[in-house]
């Protein structure tokens, strides 16, 4: 019968029903307490507080679950995930860094990595700080993603490296090269050089959420 409510909650979170979804989840909890599946269904009242921009409500029921000595180790991956998201969205990017990070050290599949690094990395570059997005988009690059992954990763590698340094010269080149690739085309356009303008971190979250299905 939880599984129901699990499956309705995330169905109605999805059509975009969040005061439906938040419904079935707090019924989870309430009616489960002796079952794991109620911090999970507390993790996704938080989802659906953050959608509605109320953080507090969601900062709430993350410290309740980051206090409960009983939550499982199986959900803190989704649990670091969602706390990332939800301080990324008020831009408090010093916190959602430190959640980040500590994804990156739980997730289980190369892809998921690659992905929280070109995250993580973004988030570096909307700082400033172009020492570690430097580093993360290394990260992302040493893992061989998909192509377009690729391509963005190296674009915003040269947007973080000095003009005047080895890497960026190499980068650079490698970019005008991929540009010439049929396969980049169609993200590379007629642009002889990428386009300097803040780095999308909401988006990029929204897509990692929609990957992961917290």
């Amino acid at each position: 019968a939880s599984d129901v409510y699990k499956r309705q909650g995330k169905s109605y979170f999805y059509k975009g029903d969040i005061e439906e979804a938040l419904r079935s989840f707090s019924f989870l909890k309430e009616n489960y307490k002796k079952s794991e599946i109620r911090f999970l269904a507390e993790i996704w009242m938080a989802k659906c507080y953050i959608e509605k921009k109320d953080f507090a409500s969601a900062e709430n029921v993350l410290i309740e679950l980051e206090n409960n000595k009983r939550f499982p180790k199986k959900y803190k991956f989704d649990f670091n995930i969602v706390s990332a998201d939800s301080y990324m969205r008020q831009k408090n990017y010093s916190l959602a860094t430190d959640h980040l990070q500590t994804s990156i050290k739980l997730v289980k599949t190369k892809k998921q990595k690659t992905r929280l690094n070109f995250i993580l990395a973004q988030v570096y570059q909307n700082q400033k700080i172009y020492s570690k997005s430097r580093s993360y988009y290394k990260e992302v690059l040493s893992s061989s993603p998909e192509y377009v992954m690729t391509f963005n990763a190296k674009m915003n590698l040269a947007l973080s490296s000095n003009k005047n340094n080895n890497d960026y010269n190499k980068i650079r080149s490698s970019l005008i090269k991929m540009s010439k690739d049929d396969k980049n085309k169609e993200q590379a356009g007629d642009k002889k050089t990428p386009e300097k303008k803040p780095p999308e971190i909401r988006t990029e979250t929204n897509n990692c959420e929609k990957k992961y299905k917290i």
